[in-house]
């Protein structure tokens, strides 16, 4: 199974990866809401990037008492009609990309590769992982 994962010596902190996260997960242009997290800034040493992505842990399958949050093919699966809105996937994810969107619809990164096929400096890539 691979994870997305970013090179932090490409990527510029543009937030297009998370534009066209929440546009394919949401319908809407708005980074806060996108599973894939960018953090960029300035400081004295000049530009400092930083990206959270499902690194699949599993707590998130672990913890969901409805079992709407599965494992498929290597690949996060998410059954909305399970789900209940209770929120432990959200409270368990160490790396914040599973989150209630406005629409109150639960966005968990999928590993769609959206954020990935979008980013102009081709800094994001898939890592094989075992799990």
């Amino acid at each position: 199974m691979a994870v997305l994962k970013l090179d932090e010596g490409k990527c510029t902190g543009c937030g297009i990866c998370q534009l066209a996260c929440s546009a394919v997960k949401e319908g809407v242009f708005n980074p806060e809401i996108a599973c894939v997290q960018i953090h960029s800034g300035y400081g004295k040493d000049g530009l400092t990037v930083s990206g959270e992505f499902c690194d699949m842990c599993l707590k998130c399958v672990e913890t969901c008492p409805t079992e709407a949050i599965s494992v498929v093919d290597g690949v996060l699966s998410f059954d909305k009609e399970s789900c209940t809105e209770c929120g432990l996937c959200e409270d368990v994810c160490p790396h914040g990309v599973i989150h209630m969107s406005p629409s109150r619809k639960v966005m968990i990164c999928d590993q769609c590769g959206e954020c990935l096929a979008w980013c102009p400096h081709e800094a994001i890539y898939k890592e094989k992982v075992a799990v």
